[in-house]
């Protein structure tokens, strides 16, 4: 599984969101991929199809998006998430 973190160094939300998702990804031995959308020469958020952010995105481990949420989430919400994706 790989986490997506799609993120600006201008978005407040995304920067106070960053270490809670840093936590929750360190604790369950996450792959995340931090996207800055402002340097993103590879075209990863287009090829996602982002549209705001912050943007989290998961894929399995072919590449297939299994969930995706917009905005913000506690650290509870947030392991409910990947609860219930994982699942």
């Amino acid at each position: 599984m790989t986490v997506y973190d799609f993120w600006a160094p201008w978005c407040g939300p995304c920067k106070s969101f960053a270490p809670i998702l840093d936590k929750v990804a360190e604790k369950r031995n996450l792959q995340l991929v931090k996207v800055n959308t402002e340097d993103d020469t590879e075209n990863i958020a287009e090829r996602h199809k982002i549209r705001s952010i912050p943007t989290v995105v998961v894929t399995d481990d072919e590449g297939n998006e299994i969930g995706r949420f917009v905005g913000t989430k506690s650290e509870n919400d947030l392991n409910e998430f990947f609860d219930n994706i994982s699942e």
